[in-house]
């Protein structure tokens, strides 16, 4: 209970702060062009409190908070509806959906949204999505000057028969570039792969953490089936170094198969089928290769070697969300100073990262958002409410920095998402207006009202779907 009102506070954080920034560049932006604004709300549905700003404005909150909306006028051609305003409009009707910019017609008053230029209301139009990506800008550039923590990629635990392993992949392979592009950390990495999901990359990587041979290799994601309830590198078919493994068992579960044989915290695994394991790598992946069938376990005690037979047996992993075989072993990690990095950014860098993190996770949503319309990401991968709350208050738990990359991404998905040429969202207002400035006419109202209900009606739909998404995760 105390976890999910820990969550549900810094979604509502989150999302406020959000819809403030996307709503406020909106009504900044109608004010610099000297457009009349009505109502400036945050939420949907009936309004539980407002207030009339210094311009004349009602500044409100309404029932449903899951976004917002300016009210201009002109923009739905009733240059009636100031008179109304503050006591309570027709948009505070039940059976209307507010959205911003849903229906433009024209009007003739100055300060009118549709008496303004094209290039005015593309403004105005644009703003609150730009307002979302100069956000996540400034929360990036705020982290990068605050300080970076990344876990080096060095490759670890590769599992036999996996993308990695056919791509031959190493233990302690340093992945340097991808495609050309510098990789810091895996949020890098991951984000690389997502975007070609379906295709294939070339990595550059460079043996024994990055003091050895420098190598090419290609990663097949052909195959790649991206789940959000499994990590991005486990499907690949590997694990991050995470730290120096110790060489002799620190675990053996009383009662296991390896217990019931004789093995003993403190011995050493030598070999598996006859096969040298000299780090604990080699001795998941020996286990995992073996399977169920019974196997020669080799193991070093005080100098002397033994030999026991093992019969894994199948155990449910929750953390991989499948079956494995288990022998009931386990070893102490670590830590190794190197694997991880802490990076200050001076203000100049700080804002150059920034914009290159941007447009990373920018292009990043746009390639995801082509692969699930072409089928090669699963609908599964689309988040809701819930998600979006537990990220909110998992990436709260870490720390500061995790909360603002967090609230960095969000913004960034809320820009981007809302640029998309669908009606009801601000880029589909930006074709009308595109069309308007290239045929020197504007849209045909009905035509306008036929595609905003359809846009309205793919919008409910992922809504409904997100929702669902959330609910099957539970």
């Amino acid at each position: 209970m105390t976890s999910a009102l820990w969550n549900l506070l810094f979604f509502a954080l989150a999302l406020g702060l959000l819809v403030v920034i996307h709503e406020g560049g909106h009504y900044l932006a109608a004010k610099f062009c000297k457009v009349k604004v009505y109502r400036f709300s945050i939420g949907f549905g009936p309004v539980i409190y407002r207030r009339t700003m210094k311009d004349g404005a009602e500044f409100a909150l309404s029932l449903i908070p899951m976004g917002g909306y300016v009210k201009m006028k002109g923009e739905n051609g009733d240059e009636e509806e100031e008179q109304g305003s503050a006591k309570g409009s027709a948009k505070d009707s039940p059976h209307e959906i507010e959205t911003d910019f849903a229906h433009i017609v024209s009007s003739n008053a100055k300060d009118s949204f549709s008496d303004k230029t094209v290039g005015q209301r593309a403004l105005i139009v644009a703003a609150g999505p730009i307002s979302n990506i100069i956000l996540a800008m400034v929360l990036y550039t705020i982290m990068n000057m605050v300080g970076v923590a990344n876990i080096i990629p060095v490759v670890s635990e590769i599992e036999p028969g996996s993308i990695a392993y056919n791509a031959q992949l190493k233990d302690k392979d340093l992945i340097k570039e991808v495609d050309g592009s510098t990789i810091y950390g895996w949020g890098d990495f991951v984000t690389e792969v997502i975007a070609d999901v379906g295709g294939q990359i070339e990595l550059t990587v460079v043996e024994d953490m990055g003091k050895g041979a420098e190598r090419k290799v290609v990663l097949d994601l052909s195959t790649l089936h991206v789940d959000p309830r499994q990590d991005v590198l486990e499907s690949l078919g590997f694990a991050p170094l995470l730290g120096k493994y110790d060489e002799a068992l620190s675990f053996v579960e009383k009662g296991s198969v390896a217990d019931l044989a004789g093995i003993r915290v403190g011995d050493k695994v030598v070999a598996i089928n006859g096969v040298p394991t000299p780090d604990w790598p080699d001795v998941v992946r020996a286990i995992k290769l073996n399977g169920e069938k019974t196997m020669l376990f080799e193991y070093q005690r005080d100098g002397v070697i033994h030999q026991a037979k093992i019969t894994p047996i199948m155990k449910y992993n929750e953390q991989k969300q499948k079956y494995t075989p288990n022998i009931g072993i386990g070893i102490a990690v670590f830590k190794i100073d190197e694997v991880v990095t802490f990076t200050h950014y001076g203000p100049i860098d700080a804002v150059v990262k920034a914009s290159q993190d941007t447009l990373r996770m920018s292009v990043m949503i746009l390639e995801i958002a082509k692969k699930m319309i072409s089928g090669a990401l699963g609908t599964e991968n689309i988040a809701g409410p819930i998600s979006i709350a537990k990220g909110a208050g998992h990436s709260a738990d870490i720390g500061f920095s995790a909360f603002l990359w967090f609230l960095a991404t969000l913004s960034i998905n809320l820009g981007v998402v809302n640029l998309l040429p669908i009606p009801v969202l601000d880029g589909g207002q930006l074709i009308y207006l595109a069309y308007e400035k290239i045929t020197g006419r504007r849209p045909n109202e009905r035509v306008q009202r036929v595609l905003t209900a359809i846009g309205l009606t793919i919008l409910i739909s992922l809504t409904m779907l997100a929702i669902f998404n959330d609910l099957a995760a539970l």
